[in-house]
């Protein structure tokens, strides 16, 4: 016996889970029915065999779809329901055979009529579910299963008249039918609230649920315990329990109140058994009980559900109520007239208009104007064609402001067809309308500048295109690029330079026809797209270039910059945008490289150079990093009282021997390495080279050592550190300061004149000599100048060749000597070149000279070997 246990054991458990637990169900609730009644042969012995069986066929087909296993628990219970009613309830054989065979086919007749409705997966939860299920599931199904059994019982019993045959049929008729209308439904309701979010609530277990159902269970008992009447009647107290199941489904959900009615008629069955004396007397009370609990479960079901059906209609139209009264979209009901009957809170919030101004008036009042009487006919003509439209259209406000509005409009037809009411669905679309335009905005404009960015220059060069072929007009790009204008950033910062960039584009507007299209490139980088010609545009440039030039107050900063201008024509130098930016680009840095602040117009002999620069960049940083850089030295000189010409100082000039194309012109490689920002690198390296040289001289006692002049560029000046790396270059070599004298151009002088003014009182702590050098090039404020701690005024060689022969130059040469020398300062003429130059400059007083008239830039090893002119006559 023991073996075969465990073998029991692996059989049960190879059925999926919803079989053995409705399995172990039904055997339990059974054997218990079977137990409590006893002998007696009654409604209670049938009590829950019908409906407990159709619930669990339709819990375990809408679980595991399957028709086979549908089929095997069919099978068990068979076998079960047998073996108890032969064992427990003490039926024959024959006869528990019988009536098990005819239970299992009405529990699937009622499964299969339920599935033919469509309801197998569905509650009985409405009135019209309510009539199916009892008719499909319960009446039909008992009524074929009872006659079945009868005829069966007369074959094996032998013939009866036909009062026996009609009794038996309405006892049996009546014993399952109550069983399904009975239970079903309760199990039903159960299982469904158990498997919801909320469960069995704790309503179901605690407060006055229990104690109603306990009460109703007690009052059943009490009312069927007495003795009943002879006949199939109940006394008429019995009667007092309806209102009792009346109030349980009013007052409880209907998972309750049909929960109540099983308790109810199982102590009712279980009171009449016992009390009833004979099994004649229990027969007819039993259907006289079943009758007033048939009409009990009719009655608290259809009660439990049309409450059920309002209270889901009352939360379906509190949701309709919320979306309505909470909705952000503006709604409007009107009826087939156009005449609003109802708005929403949002269409007041939106229109400005309230409910009351709302009701009784027509949409119109919201016409903006903007759509015409077409417009609105295309509306209605869709809106009774599909029944809906959806689109965008502008509207008004209460307050005369402009919205634009989005959504859609419904048409509810009546049964005739015709339109019964429209529904209007609006959400304010302005934010999203500004967001767009917000969206369009920062698509094709600069949001520093406000110009065109280069989506939108990509546009307008098109339509340039077009018009310049059809028309066969002339079409130009200008490539402007502002001037020393990475200097006033390094200096001051990316707030100043995007202050000086608005500034400059506040003037480069006013010269901009409306026609031409202004566009920020990128940078300091702008593109001018203008309708004519090469002469158009040289003009029109120049206008630019003019404009730029006078100083810029940045927040008390007096900024200076200037700009460089490329000119390319349609047609001409490109037919492409791309092509057009290239060479007017081109013809941009020939104007740097040609002084800056010009107009250059491309050509076709510019492309070498522009070749040769994007190849001189990496060359210039192997150059930097393997020392391919050198320095010469050219002298600066002073003509002593004997008349004759001593050298008093050199100037330290870097060349670039590249080993693989030989010398490289300083004209060609420190433009570039200005515009590359490598310049700043280089500058550190002639400043290092400079020193340590100087700190060789030093070591030599037989040589003069002669201060040394070292050119600073304005994008190392303007660094932080410039200061702090000059000291600590100077310090680790030893040079006294004094040997070193700091040439500063005009230009990186004036980018930010307060911290041109600090950098060079801290140098001149320091003990360094200053120099302002190419003076006369600039725009240097003569106040700012009496305020530089300088030692030199360096004449720009541009004043000094052929100064002798053009007496506009001698003017300005003359001026600068004075100016110089009222503030206490000495000058120096660079690039003499003419005895006849030198002796102007000797007539006007200049104080030192440099150039190739005396000696063309030597290197170190030569400089104290240097061969000077003789005395002027």
């Amino acid at each position: 016996m023991s073996k075969d246990v465990p073998c029991m054991q692996r059989w049960y458990a190879h059925f999926p889970g919803v079989i053995r637990v409705w399995l172990c169900i039904y055997v339990t609730v059974t054997s218990f029915q079977y137990l409590i009644s006893g002998e007696h042969f009654s409604l209670l012995t049938f009590f829950f065999n019908g409906g407990l069986l159709l619930v669990a066929l339709l819990d375990i087909a809408r679980r595991l779809e399957s028709t086979r296993l549908l089929v095997i628990f069919t099978i068990l219970v068979f076998g079960s329901d047998w073996l108890l009613k032969t064992v427990l309830a003490g039926q024959p054989i024959i006869a528990s055979l019988t009536m098990t065979s005819t239970l299992i086919l009405q529990g699937w007749l009622g499964y299969l009529f339920l599935c033919f409705a469509g309801l197998n997966r569905d509650l009985p939860d409405t009135q019209k579910k309510v009539i199916w299920f009892s008719w499909a599931a319960a009446l039909f199904p008992a009524l074929i299963s009872s006659f079945l059994v009868v005829l069966l019982s007369l074959y094996l019993n032998g013939p009866a008249d036909w009062k026996t045959f009609g009794n038996d049929f309405l006892w049996w008729s009546v014993s399952r039918f109550t069983s399904i209308a009975l239970v079903a439904p309760a199990i039903l309701f159960l299982i469904e609230q158990y498997e919801s979010d909320s469960g069995f609530s704790d309503e179901f277990f605690d407060g006055h649920f229990p104690l109603f159902a306990f009460g109703a269970v007690i009052a059943a008992l009490v009312f069927f315990s007495v003795a009943n009447p002879p006949g199939p009647e109940l006394p008429s107290y019995s009667y007092f329990l309806l209102p009792v199941l009346l109030v349980a489904s009013v007052r409880y959900p209907l998972y309750q109140s049909l929960f109540v009615l099983l308790l109810v008629g199982l102590a009712s069955y279980t009171a009449d058994a016992i009390a009833s004396s004979s099994p004649d007397e229990l027969r007819e009370s039993g259907l006289a009980l079943a009758v007033f609990l048939c009409i009990s479960s009719a009655v608290v079901w259809h009660m439990g559900v049309l409450d059920r059906e309002r209270s889901h209609s009352l939360a379906y139209l509190k949701q309709v109520a919320e979306v309505f009264q909470h909705s952000q979209e503006s709604i409007i009901i009107a009826d087939s007239k156009g005449t609003i009957l109802n708005v929403n809170p949002a269409f007041t919030r939106i229109t400005g208009y309230a409910r009351g101004e709302a009701v009784g008036n027509n949409p119109r009042i919201l016409n903006s104007g903007k759509q015409n009487r077409h417009f609105y006919e295309d509306l209605f003509k869709q809106l009774r064609a599909k029944g809906f439209w959806s689109g965008q259209f502008w509207n008004k406000r209460k307050n005369g402001e402009y919205y634009l509005q989005r959504g859609t409009i419904s048409a509810v037809f009546a049964d005739n067809g015709k339109p019964e009411h429209y529904i209007s669905i609006m959400e304010d679309a302005s934010i999203y309308n500004e967001a767009e335009e917000r969206i369009q905005t920062l698509a094709n404009y600069d949001p520093l500048t406000g110009l065109p960015n280069r989506v939108l220059l990509k546009e307008r060069f098109s339509e340039a295109f077009v018009h310049a072929r059809e028309t066969r007009g002339v079409w130009s790009l200008l490539f402007i690029d502002l001037d020393d204008f990475k200097q006033v950033n390094d200096a001051l910062g990316h707030y100043y330079g995007d202050e000086l960039l608005k500034a400059v584009c506040e003037r480069l507007k006013l010269h901009v026809r409306k026609a031409d299209t202004l566009c920020r490139f990128g940078g300091d980088e702008f593109i001018l797209l203008m309708q004519g010609g090469a002469k158009e545009a040289g003009q029109l440039a120049r206008q630019l270039i003019d404009a730029i030039k006078p100083v810029f107050d940045i927040e008390g900063a007096q900024l200076h910059v200037g700009a460089s201008v490329g000119v390319a024509v349609l047609f001409l130098d490109g037919d492409t945008l791309g092509e057009l930016i290239q060479a007017a680009d081109t013809a941009m840095y020939h104007a740097k490289n040609e002084g800056r602040g010009r107009v250059s117009f491309f050509a076709k002999s510019m492309q070498d150079k522009v070749q040769f620069r994007v190849a001189l960049k990496p060359a210039l940083q192997k150059a930097i990093t393997e020392d391919e850089l050198f320095l010469l030295y050219q002298p600066k000189v002073e003509r002593s009282a004997d008349g004759r010409f001593r050298a008093v100082g050199y100037e330290a000039l870097v060349r670039w021997n590249n080993p693989e194309t030989g010398m490289v012109s300083p004209g060609e490689f420190i433009p570039a390495a200005e515009d590359s920002g490598q310049i700043v690198e280089v500058d550190r390296w002639v400043m290092k080279a400079a020193v340590a040289q100087l700190a060789q001289w030093l070591k030599e006692p037989q040589t003069q050592v002669l201060p040394v002049a070292i050119n600073v560029s304005a994008a190392l000046f303007s660094r932080s550190e410039f200061v702090d790396d000059l000291r600590a270059i100077v310090e680790s070599s030893g040079v006294p300061s004094s040997l070193i004298e700091l040439e500063i151009t005009e230009h990186a002088a004036i980018v930010d004149m307060e911290n041109t003014l600090k950098t060079l009182r801290e140098l001149r702590a320091m003990g360094f000599r200053l120099a302002i050098d190419d003076f006369g090039t600039g725009y240097s404020s003569l106040a700012y100048l009496r305020e530089f701690p300088i030692d030199h005024l360096k004449i720009d060689l541009s004043f000094v060749r052929d100064v002798h022969i053009d007496p506009q130059k001698q003017g300005l040469v003359k001026a600068i000597i004075a100016m110089a020398h009222s503030l206490g300062l000495k000058t120096i003429a660079e690039g003499v070149e003419g005895r006849e130059e030198l002796e102007l400059l000797l007539t006007n007083d200049c104080d030192a000279f440099q150039g190739y008239y005396f000696s063309k830039p030597i290197p170190a090893s030569e400089c104290g070997r240097i061969k000077l002119p003789s005395v002027t006559a």
